[in-house]
């Protein structure tokens, strides 16, 4: 995933990104976005919210680069300490007016060491499944509970509200 959290990019890849609804509609419906992403819920809200900013139901530009980044076979470095401070949480704001206590008072680390180039760049898994769980929020859907666990609950709650009656 590329987070837009105080993000920063080079020029030639801006100039390969596709703001073209057409042409980002069709992506969406090909089959590489699984591939993309190995999970068919990450799809399934991926396919929704994409579709919902083409369509202008969203007020968002960060989708469709991110769909961009992905038809371009794009990575993003993702540090493992937090480097920004959103100052941006009230009505003057564009798109954080509402504060989201996940990142309001969210800690700012700092760089340590110096930056070394690594051996190798690889997708990680392992870190679009954690951003998917912690911050997207998709997740496999719960199995609807049993019958007999949901009559026992209300009964329960009934219970109470005749004790506290």
């Amino acid at each position: 995933y590329n987070l837009i959290w105080g993000w920063a990019s080079w020029r030639r890849a801006w100039r390969s990104q596709n703001f073209s609804n057409q042409e980002l509609l069709d992506a969406l419906e090909s089959d590489w976005l699984e591939y993309q992403l190995h999970s068919p819920y990450a799809v399934q809200y991926w396919r929704r919210e994409m579709r919902g900013a083409l369509a202008g139901q969203i007020d968002t530009w960060d989708y469709q680069w991110r769909l961009s980044i992905w038809m371009n076979s794009g990575l993003s470095i993702i540090p493992s300490v937090n480097l920004v401070q959103n100052i941006g949480f009230d009505e003057r704001a564009t798109h954080t007016s509402n504060e989201d206590a996940r990142y309001l008072e969210m800690e700012v680390g700092g760089l340590t060491k110096q930056l070394m180039p690594p051996l190798s760049v690889r997708a990680s898994i392992e870190i679009d499944r954690r951003l998917d769980k912690d911050r997207f929020r998709i997740s496999a859907p719960q199995p609807p509970r049993p019958i007999w666990e949901r009559g026992l609950r209300k009964l329960h709650s009934w219970v109470r509200g005749i004790v506290k009656g």
